[in-house]
């Protein structure tokens, strides 16, 4: 069986990551074709490609939060290096959150760990405020009209 089923995880967590991978393969297919062509618009092109880039790294913190056993097994796992381990403090609970991602697991002594690492919520950041930047660029490239402002280059002779 590949999903224990006492895990108290959501459905929509698990159909989260075939819709991310799907979402940002999309968004590549997308920046791919908005970067060719004649009516080429680079930063709109670049905006999907850092959109892809956080939605993969979104999705990347989400397969740390999925857990294939129970809370116990996992975070007594992440903390002793075994499934099971008697004589230590007991595993208190275990809060899993989408956005920001991340996984919790806390112990009645006080220690608590993230399963989820540290740079993906950053990254996630990063990449959503660099597609925001380009999506404005391109929405001001794109002028009043709404038509694309074209700029003449001049030819060295």
């Amino acid at each position: 069986m590949l999903l224990a089923t006492d895990t108290g995880q959501s459905v929509l967590l698990l159909a989260l990551l075939p819709a991310g991978l799907l979402v940002g393969c999309a968004l590549l297919v997308l920046a791919l074709w908005k970067g060719r062509g004649e009516r080429r618009n680079v930063w709109a092109a670049r905006s999907a490609l850092l959109l892809a880039g956080a939605v993969a790294c979104h999705t990347l913190g989400l397969l740390h939060v999925v857990r294939l056993e129970s809370a116990y097994h996992d975070c007594t796992y992440e903390r002793y290096g075994v499934h099971d381990k008697y004589g230590v403090p007991e595993f208190t609970d275990s809060a899993d959150r989408l956005f920001p991602v991340g996984s919790v697991c806390s112990w009645e002594d006080g220690v608590t760990i993230e399963l989820v690492p540290r740079y993906v919520n950053p990254a996630v950041m990063v990449f959503l405020t660099g597609a925001f930047g380009c999506a404005v660029a391109a929405a001001a490239r794109r002028g009043r009209h709404g038509r694309p402002v074209h700029t003449e280059r001049v030819e060295d002779a």
